[in-house]
């Protein structure tokens, strides 16, 4: 209910219920506005995060991989056996002999 004010014209002022309404809606807006914001930001770290675990995953494949390889030359190294020679050296016609 608004307050009267006489006058010459007889005008009204607003009463301080409708003021606070325009208040009311612009601090609501400015909610919505940070909460969409925060909205936004964490879709986006979830993107990340999931692309991170998928890397994450592809490299410890790769790697496990890269170990097993290791290990199976050296296993064929241990067990295949290499003519002994007098020498430092290898030649060919030895070489093709194993």
């Amino acid at each position: 209910m608004g307050l009267f004010l006489g006058g010459r014209n007889g005008t009204h002022k607003k009463s301080v219920h409708a003021k606070r309404k325009g208040a009311v809606l612009i601090v609501a807006m400015i909610f919505v506005l940070v909460f969409s914001a925060l909205t936004v930001s964490m879709a986006t770290q979830s993107g990340t995060s999931i692309q991170l675990a998928s890397n994450q995953h592809k490299i410890n494949a790769a790697l496990s991989a890269a170990q097993s390889g290791l290990e199976c030359g050296r296993y064929i190294i241990a067990n295949t056996p290499l003519p002994s020679t007098a020498q430092n050296i290898v030649t060919a016609d030895q070489a093709n002999q194993a």
